[in-house]
């Protein structure tokens, strides 16, 4: 399968036409909900409360490592695999190679994934924003590829 070049080219809907940004960002927010949740408990149980004063300083380091982890390793293995997070397959959309069509290998899982994770490592919060901004990238490019995938050399498409 080539993929097409222009959003004219691909089909106007069903399997492997594009998906709209809001189809792509409730999935997202659907692997976002199954990757924190765990990150989400193991955080709790570093909180302190004395005194009605919550006290967040407790929390370790090595948490925001983990949720980079668990993120990195649930979609890398996703979409290497089947090539769809939970989140997409709700959805009905796959991530594909941009050259040929198919499935992406475990190294282009792992790029794709990386990229915007990285920035949940770094504590900063105006630099966790750029984990949005990576994603948003998508907005502007005609083919709705955010950084992510052009790093990756991917594309997200509808599955059904």
């Amino acid at each position: 399968m080539t993929v097409p070049a222009s959003p004219e080219q691909f089909p106007a809907s069903g399997p492997n036409s594009l998906p709209t940004i809001q189809q792509r960002a409730i999935a997202r927010m659907v692997d976002l909900f199954i990757v924190l949740t765990p990150v989400l408990v193991v955080t709790l149980s570093f909180i302190e409360i004395d005194d009605g004063t919550v006290n967040v300083d407790a929390i370790p380091w090595w948490v925001l490592l983990v949720q980079f982890g668990v993120a990195v390793v649930y979609e890398t293995v996703l979409l290497a695999v089947w090539g769809t997070t939970v989140g997409k397959w709700a959805m009905g959309l796959k991530v594909v190679r941009y050259a040929d069509g198919k499935r992406p290998d475990l190294g282009r899982s792992a790029q794709r994934t990386a990229l915007p994770n990285v920035f949940v490592v770094i504590a900063l919060p105006f630099v966790a924003v750029m984990q949005w901004v990576v994603y948003g990238s998508s907005l502007r490019h005609p083919l709705r590829r955010g950084w992510h995938d052009r790093y990756a050399g991917t594309l997200v498409v509808r599955s059904r």
